[in-house]
């Protein structure tokens, strides 16, 4: 916890400033948000439980997290309901057709890329800073470090997801904190 120290008179500055009073929201915009929250809960209503779990785990923490989820488990679903225009996830796939599949999916969602970028695509910085979702495949991540270590600074990393198709019995279910 961060102490801050203030003097008396400072304090009493503070108290007499003018407080800001929060914008009204209109009735399309209330509508709005309930249909949204209508809709979210319907989608979570619809996760199993270990979607359910990963859900929790990932929105109780504010640091980036790697989620490895088999082939066939949900994965693009629980993508979807974590859906988040201040983060930047990371999905690996191993087979061509499943990262254009996913890409087809995830682009619906938000701003979708490809890494490595494609010859003569968009910058790297308007990449990390629109990005909702990067896909690679598992060759694509010894060359993804600089990326990664890029997102986290501007505080943009958000879940890495590792479509983990021949997993280990120690791994399955499993997501990890990290950073």
């Amino acid at each position: 916890m961060k102490h801050i120290c203030v003097t008396a008179s400072e304090f009493n500055n503070c108290n007499n400033k003018e407080q800001t009073v929060k914008k009204r929201r209109t009735d399309a915009e209330i509508s709005f948000r309930k249909e949204a929250a209508t809709v979210r809960k319907a989608l979570i209503d619809t996760l199993r439980p270990i979607q359910k779990d990963v859900l929790q785990s990932l929105e109780s923490n504010e640091l980036s997290s790697l989620v490895i989820i088999p082939t066939g488990s949900g994965k693009t679903l629980l993508m979807s309901v974590l859906a988040c225009k201040t983060k930047c996830s990371i999905v690996f796939a191993p087979y061509t057709l499943l990262k254009n599949e996913l890409y087809a999916e995830l682009n619906r969602k938000g701003a979708t890329h490809w890494w490595p970028l494609p010859d003569g695509s968009e910058s790297i910085d308007s990449i990390l800073y629109n990005a909702n979702y990067i896909l690679m495949s598992y060759e694509a991540a010894p060359t993804c470090a600089t990326l990664l270590l890029a997102l986290n600074r501007i505080n943009r990393l958000g879940p890495i997801f590792v479509d983990e198709v021949c997993r280990p019995i120690w791994l399955q279910h499993r997501y990890v904190t990290m950073m």
